[in-house]
């Protein structure tokens, strides 16, 4: 399969459900922290179709392409309650000129986009959130039309990953599984869990009634699946999201030229002002030193002329105010702490940083205690968990309602 114009190179592709865009978006920073990960399918991101282009915030090195799983009940009526649904696709910047949008399902529970990683090799890779499997018609009818919309998109020929939260596990029994089967089997496909080699086999966990299952899935074709080399299940204590994100390895190959290694991309440093984290004294202190140094010129201070149209006078005006700006910017370089626009949540405080801190610390400590079950070292992660993502919501609230009542 390989040739001397090509080179095998090793491409995680990740399926997460980050049951809300902020509960999962500490893990999602860390997943693209992962050089080798190249594509991230979200489910359940929440949000709304004007709000999607939150996902390109995520990291600076992706971009995204989503849809809301709202539009419907949006269009129709005035929405109570939480958001809900959703899915999308982040990939890595210098992937998107071979990355294309296939379509997407009305329900927003189906996105496609196809790869091209080589002149012979093109996949299209699908993002699904099916129902939950409760067995019912209004189920069959619902996951029958995203089957419907797969089968209508994909060829039977070509190379094919489906992942995402599928709601359902793999076994005879399973009414989901069950209607999938002819589908996939249809479309050549394989089950990628029999190469899963994580000690804990779900990717779903109900804390609070201590039940987990295998219900995220990849399947992939038989032409590539020989490619996928592991898969493997992601645990880590910046995990606020009910779900697990699985990630399977690929040994893709990829063209020489796909990517000039000389090449690097220019990227522009977007920094945000902390003047809650600055010593406030010495930035007055260092402005006031820069701007003494500043020359007034004579000519302007002893016009009397209150209808001036002397041109070299606006001049010396106009010099005169960059002089002065430049000196408080220079003065506001040297003293206030900058940091990274991205990395900033304007609810965020010290307090959440400390309550973060806290679950990290308690979770690795259970975690390493083999997780054991009605222990004390479980009910005290359990709390911080529920500590800090309870803050989270407080603050942003507050910080919602104090920019609601300084708009009116």
């Amino acid at each position: 399969m390989a040739n001397s114009s090509c080179l095998r190179k090793p491409c995680k592709i990740v399926s997460y459900n980050l049951h809300g865009l902020n509960s999962g978006r500490s893990l999602l920073y860390d997943l693209c922290q992962d050089d080798e990960v190249a594509i991230i399918a979200v489910q359940e991101h929440w949000l709304s179709k004007d709000n999607l282009h939150q996902m390109n915030n995520v990291h600076d090195d992706f971009l995204s392409v989503g849809v809301s799983g709202m539009c419907n009940r949006l269009s129709s009526e005035i929405y109570m309650g939480r958001p809900f649904g959703g899915v999308g696709f982040l990939f890595r910047k210098h992937l998107a000129g071979k990355l294309d949008l296939v379509g997407s399902s009305d329900d927003g529970r189906c996105l496609i986009v196809s790869l091209k990683l080589s002149n012979t090799l093109c996949i299209n890779i699908v993002n699904a959130y099916f129902p939950c499997a409760d067995g019912s018609v209004k189920y069959r009818i619902e996951l029958g039309n995203c089957l419907g919309f797969i089968e209508s998109v994909i060829s039977q020929n070509g190379s094919t990953i489906i992942l995402g939260d599928m709601n359902f596990q793999c076994t005879d029994d399973s009414v989901g599984f069950g209607l999938c089967s002819p589908v996939f089997r249809q479309l050549d496909l394989y089950n990628c869990d029999t190469l899963c080699s994580a000690r804990e086999q779900f990717t779903y966990h109900n804390e609070a009634l201590n039940k987990s299952s295998f219900i995220d899935h990849i399947f992939v074709s038989r032409q590539i699946f020989q490619d996928c080399c592991n898969v493997d299940i992601i645990d880590s204590g910046c995990n606020l999201s009910d779900h697990r994100p699985i990630v399977a390895k690929f040994n893709f190959v990829l063209d020489l030229q796909a990517r000039d290694p000389n090449y690097k991309a220019s990227k522009c440093r977007i920094l945000n002002w902390r003047w809650d984290k600055s010593d406030l004294s010495t930035y007055y202190e260092e402005s006031r030193s820069c701007l003494s140094n500043i020359s007034v010129i004579p000519t302007c201070t002893r016009c009397i002329d209150h209808m001036c149209y002397n041109y070299s006078h606006h001049v010396n005006i106009d010099h005169y105010y960059r002089d002065i700006m430049n000196a408080i910017h220079v003065a506001a370089c040297k003293t206030v702490v900058r940091i990274p626009h991205k990395s900033l949540k304007p609810f965020w405080n010290e307090e959440l940083d400390k309550l973060k801190q806290d679950y990290i610390f308690w979770y690795n400590v259970w975690a390493s205690a083999g997780k054991p079950h009605q222990r004390i070292l479980r009910n005290i992660s359990i709390s911080c968990k529920l500590k800090y993502k309870t803050a989270i919501r407080d603050a942003y609230s507050l910080f919602s309602l104090n920019k609601l009542m300084m708009m009116l």
